[in-house]
């Protein structure tokens, strides 16, 4: 369940309006949004 929320969290980084946008604000910013993703996924199992 855990791994499934994960992979939910992280499908994202497939779509092409997210990789631009990740590219045009840098690498910050890329780690903060997968950060926030994360801890968004633990959440919403916990």
């Amino acid at each position: 369940q855990l791994a499934d929320a994960l992979a939910a969290a992280f499908a994202s980084h497939l779509d092409p309006a997210q990789v631009a946008a990740r590219a045009a604000l840098g690498s910050r910013f890329t780690w903060e949004h997968n950060a926030a993703l994360t801890l968004a996924a633990l959440r919403s199992i916990l």
